[in-house]
């Protein structure tokens, strides 16, 4: 009997107790508590599926001389189109399954790092880094458009640039202090 069917013969022997009663759950509108009761029961179902599968394929291997692979090569190979679909089916619950606990683990890491830093998650997510520099304080001011001003530092700009070159004294534009 090739291993994937041993496998289906003890799924059918055993029927996935815990199985059926994460079945009774339903799949429309899962919250996210009942996902994580659902991971817990799948578990378990495939904690109770390995520990049988375990021991009835060590007591196989015993009878047949260590003739049967256990590589997954050899499982899938020996496996029908429907017992493979049940096992992707499977992989695939599994993989949901565990995105659930990893979001989990991870969401419990961000509260604690938050908490540590004096910090809601939210603003960890709007963090946008540290603020900027103040530019330092307007030293000149444009008489005719009295928002635009200039430190002194960098390149001066077009409006003082234009007047000094009519002739205006740049001092003149400078804020009292």
């Amino acid at each position: 009997m090739a291993l994937a069917e041993t496998a289906e013969a003890i799924n059918g022997q055993f029927a996935w107790p815990f199985a059926r009663v994460a079945a009774s759950f339903g799949q429309a509108n899962r919250s996210y508590e009942n996902c994580k009761i659902i991971a817990n029961i799948k578990r378990n179902a495939l904690q109770y599926h390995s520990d049988v599968h375990h021991e009835y394929s060590k007591q196989t291997s015993i009878r047949h001389n260590e003739t049967m692979s256990n590589s997954i090569e050899d499982i899938i190979k020996s496996s029908t189109i429907e017992q493979l679909q049940a096992l992707i089916s499977r992989a695939e619950d599994e993989i949901e399954y565990k995105k659930v606990d990893e979001i989990e683990t991870t969401r419990n890491e961000w509260i604690a790092k938050a908490s540590q830093l004096g910090m809601n998650p939210e603003d960890i997510l709007q963090y946008t880094g540290r603020k900027r520099k103040s530019t330092g304080k307007p030293k000149y001011r444009n008489p005719a458009n009295p928002e635009q001003t200039w430190t002194g530092h960098g390149k001066k700009p077009g409006w003082l640039k234009q007047a000094v070159e009519n002739g205006a004294n740049q001092e003149s534009f400078r804020i009292p202090e």
